[in-house]
């Protein structure tokens, strides 16, 4: 036997590792929240992803310390990671 060729042993756990290597590469990653939705939401994405009533929802995206995007100009919209940064806030 040549000496640089894998024994037996050494090809079983090379076989392995590389199916342990394909495993891990075929999990799926943990999603961000709310992965579904656009990068921009609109009241409306709010009302489905929050489920809160309409006009809650207006409600808060008029207070002073949410972050819209467009200025509080209608239709109302506010960038996803924003959002999710505010509720973290929001809600200890």
């Amino acid at each position: 036997m040549a000496q640089n060729q894998p024994t037996i042993y050494e090809h079983k756990v090379m076989e392995l590792l590389g199916n342990l290597a394909e495993m891990l590469l075929k999990k799926e990653q943990p999603r961000e929240p709310f992965a579904d939705y656009p990068d921009l939401l609109s009241a409306n994405d709010i009302i489905e992803m929050t489920r809160w009533s309409t006009s809650h929802t207006y409600s808060v995206m008029n207070r002073p310390d949410f972050p819209l995007a467009n200025g509080g100009e209608k239709p109302y919209c506010v960038l996803k990671v924003d959002f999710i940064n505010w509720l973290k806030r929001e809600v200890p």
